[in-house]
C-alpha cells in the first residue's frame, strides 16, 4: 500500500510494460489540464481569498463541507495511484500540486459558500426595505425639464345634488370631505387674519373703506374691519385700524369666509375635482398646454382642444386656481410639487426685460399679464423673494408696454392701434395683484389707464364699456370696465357703477349663453359689491357653473367647452380656459375679500350727472 498526496491506493507492481506506457501517455494527456485547473484555482484564491481572509476564523469551519468530495472522487484516485506507483517521478510532481491545492481546498468552498448566502442574503434586503424618496427642501426647488414619472391621480367622480343656500349649515362646511388643504395662517404673515393697514391720515375716512391708489404704501382698497375706520395698506398683513386688508388672507381661512360670502359644500367639491383634473393633465416639465392636454389622459381622451398656442397662458390660468385655494410652492398641501414646478416653468422662460411670453406666437400681453397676476399672487402669498423679483420685472414691462397717448394696451407692446378693454382689464388685474403683495406700481400707469376706460365708456351714467371707442358696449367689456375702476378708487355708490350693475344684473349666467369669461369678471364686479344684488347674482352663477361641470371618466372636475352649449371662448382657449375661468369664479368666496364694505341695494343711488 502506499500514500500519495494522503490518498490511500493499492497498487500492484506487476503490470506489463506496454501497460506501463499507456499509462505515461495518459498521465501525459492529463497534466496540463490539472494544471491549467491548479492555475486558474491559484488565481481564482487569490482574487477572492484575499477579500475573505479576514473573515477566515469565522468561516473556517464551512470548509469541513468540501470533505464528501473526497468520496465521490474514491474510484479516480484508485486509478490516479496505479499509475502514479509505476512511474515515481510523475507521481512526486503530481504530488507536491496536489499538496499545495489541498492546503487550500477550504477556502475554495468557504469563498463559494459564503459568496452564495451573501449574494441571497443581499436579494432579500433589498427586495424587503422600501427606501423612501428624499424629503423636499423647503423654499424654491427648481425643477428639470425631463419627463418624469408621476404617480397617477384618479378622477374625482362623487358629486352631490346642488343645494340651496337654506340648506347649508356649519356642520356641513366643516365636512371634511369637501375641504381642500389650505395654507393657514401659522408662521405666515401674508396670510394673517386681520390687518387692513396703518391708518393713513391721506386716505379718506370712509367708516372702512377707502380709495385705491397705485402708490405701493399709500391707501389701498379695504373693507371694514371691527370697527376699524380710515383707510389702510391692502396687502392683508398690516396691523392698525383698517380692520381686514384686501390682500390675500382670505386664502388662510377659507372654512371661514366660504359660507360668509356665499360659498357651498357643492362649490368646494367642484373645486376640489377641478384642481385634481388640472394636476392630471399637466405637461412633463410643469406647465401646461391649450392643445395638447388630451396627451395625459388615461381612457377616453378629454376633448375641446384650443385653437390658440400659448403654453404661458395655459400655465398661468392652471397655477391660479391652485393659488386661490391655498397652494403655494412653500405650502404643505397635496399640490405643492405641482405648483412648485409650474412657478419656477414660468420664470425660467422670463426674458432678461421681464417679458414671461416673449415665446407665445399670438396675442403676447394677454399671456404676459396673466403671467404676471399668477407671480404676484404668489409673491403676496410666500414672500419668495426670487419669485418678486420676477414679479417686479413682470410688472415694469406692463408699465413699458402702454400706449401713451391712449392709456391702453393690446396684443404686443406698445401696439400702434391703440389698446382695447379686454387687454387692458387683464394688465390693472395684475397690477392691482401687484400692489397687493407689496411690488412697487408706478401712478401714471393706472392714471392713462383711467384715460382709456373713458373713451370706451357708453350709457347714460357712463357706466357701460365697450371694446373698442367705436364699438358698442357689451355684458362683458362692462364686467372689465367695472371692475378695473373698482380697483381705481370707484366708490360703489356712484352713478356709473350703478348703471353697470344693473347692465350686469340683466344678463346672470345662464347655460344657454355660456360665457365664462364673463362671468369670471362679472362675479368679482357683484362680489366687490355684495348685498342682495350679489345674493342674486351668486344662486345663478353656483347652479350654473355646478351643473355644467363634468362629472366622470378623465374629464371629470372639467367644464366641456361645447356642453351644454359652445362658450364663447371655447374654440380659442378649449378645455382648459373654460374650466380655468369657472373654477376661480367659484373660488370668489375667499380669493379676494369684497372690495367694499357690505350693504344693501345701490340701486336708487342713481343720478342725471
Amino acid at each position: 500500500m502506499s500514500h500519495v498526496g494522503g490518498l490511500t491506493t493499492g497498487i500492484s507492481r506487476e503490470s506489463s510494460g506496454e501497460e506501463s506506457q499507456d499509462g505515461i501517455q495518459k498521465l501525459g494527456r492529463m497534466t496540463p489540464r490539472l494544471g491549467s485547473i491548479s492555475q486558474c484555482g491559484n488565481v481564482f484564491a487569490q482574487r477572492l481569498g484575499l477579500g475573505l481572509r479576514w473573515l477566515g476564523g469565522a468561516v473556517r469551519p464551512v470548509g469541513y463541507l468540501a470533505r464528501p468530495f473526497g468520496l465521490v472522487t474514491r474510484p479516480l484516485r484508485s486509478f490516479a495511484g496505479q499509475q502514479f506507483d509505476r512511474h515515481p517521478g510523475a507521481r512526486d510532481a503530481l504530488s507536491d500540486m496536489w499538496e499545495q491545492t489541498r492546503e487550500q481546498i477550504h477556502w475554495y468552498a468557504a469563498s463559494t459558500v459564503v459568496h452564495m448566502l451573501v449574494f441571497a442574503a443581499a436579494l432579500l434586503i433589498l427586495g424587503a426595505i422600501h427606501f423612501p424618496a428624499p424629503a423636499a427642501p423647503s423654499g424654491f426647488v427648481p425643477v428639470n425639464d425631463d419627463v418624469r414619472v408621476r404617480p397617477p391621480l384618479e378622477p374625482i367622480e362623487s358629486f352631490v345634488a346642488p343645494l340651496d343656500t337654506s340648506q347649508l349649515n356649519t356642520d356641513d362646511l366643516n365636512n371634511p370631505q369637501f375641504k381642500v388643504t389650505s395654507q393657514g395662517n401659522a408662521g405666515n404673515d401674508a396670510l394673517s387674519d386681520r390687518g387692513g393697514g396703518r391708518q393713513n391720515a391721506a386716505g379718506p375716512d370712509g367708516g372702512g373703506f377707502g380709495g385705491f391708489n397705485v402708490q405701493a404704501t399709500g391707501p389701498g382698497p379695504i373693507v371694514r374691519g371691527g370697527g376699524g375706520i380710515g383707510a389702510g395698506h391692502g396687502f392683508g398683513d398690516q396691523p392698525g385700524s383698517g380692520g381686514d386688508g384686501t390682500g390675500f388672507g382670505g386664502r388662510g381661512r377659507k372654512g371661514e369666509m366660504l359660507g360668509k360670502y356665499g360659498g357651498t359644500k357643492n362649490t368646494e367639491m367642484a373645486v376640489i375635482a377641478a384642481l385634481n383634473w388640472f394636476a392630471r393633465h399637466r405637461n412633463a416639465n410643469g406647465s401646461w398646454s391649450l392643445s395638447r392636454f388630451a396627451a395625459h389622459c388615461v381612457g377616453n381622451p378629454c376633448t375641446g382642444p384650443g385653437s390658440a398656442e400659448s403654453d404661458v397662458a395655459a400655465t398661468s390660468l392652471s397655477l391660479l386656481t391652485f393659488l386661490a385655494a391655498g397652494q403655494t410652492h412653500k405650502s404643505q398641501g397635496p399640490y405643492q410639487p405641482v405648483v412648485n414646478q409650474g412657478i419656477f416653468w414660468l420664470i425660467k422662460h422670463q426674458a432678461r426685460n421681464g417679458n414671461l411670453a416673449a415665446d407665445s406666437p399670438v396675442a403676447q400681453m394677454y399671456a404676459h399679464a396673466l403671467a404676471t397676476l399668477t407671480l404676484c399672487e404668489c409673491y403676496g402669498m410666500t414672500k419668495d423673494q426670487k419669485v418678486g423679483d420676477a414679479a417686479a420685472l413682470a410688472v415694469a414691462f406692463i408699465e413699458a408696454a402702454q400706449n401713451q397717448a391712449t392709456g391702453g394696451w393690446r396684443y404686443v407692446p406698445q401696439d400702434p392701434t391703440g389698446g382695447d378693454t379686454s387687454v387692458l382689464g387683464w394688465q390693472v388685474m395684475a397690477l392691482h395683484s401687484a400692489q397687493l403683495a407689496g411690488v412697487p406700481v408706478r401712478l401714471t400707469t393706472l392714471d392713462n389707464a383711467k384715460r382709456w376706460l373713458g373713451s370706451v365708456c357708453k350709457g347714460n351714467y357712463r357706466g357701460l364699456y365697450s371694446y373698442q371707442e367705436a364699438n358698442e358696449p357689451t355684458p362683458t367689456m362692462t364686467a372689465i370696465g367695472m371692475l378695473s375702476w373698482q380697483y381705481m378708487g370707484m366708490r360703489p355708490d356712484d352713478p356709473a357703477m350703478v348703471e353697470g350693475k344693473q347692465y350686469l344684473l340683466e344678463h346672470l349666467p345662464d347655460n344657454g349663453r355660456r360665457d365664462t369669461y364673463y362671468w369670471y369678471y362679472a362675479t368679482q364686479v357683484m362680489h366687490n359689491l355684495m348685498g342682495r344684488d350679489w345674493d342674486v347674482w351668486n344662486h345663478q352663477m353656483r347652479k350654473t357653473l355646478i351643473e355644467a361641470q363634468c362629472h366622470s371618466g378623465c374629464a371629470a372636475g372639467s367644464w366641456d367647452p361645447e356642453f351644454p352649449t359652445l362658450d364663447t371662448w371655447g374654440p380659442q382657449g378649449g378645455r382648459i380656459v373654460t374650466t380655468a375661468f369657472s373654477t376661480l369664479t367659484l373660488e370668489v368666496y375667499y380669493r379676494y375679500l369684497p372690495l367694499y364694505q357690505e350693504g344693501g341695494s345701490a340701486s336708487d343711488a342713481l343720478a342725471p350727472r
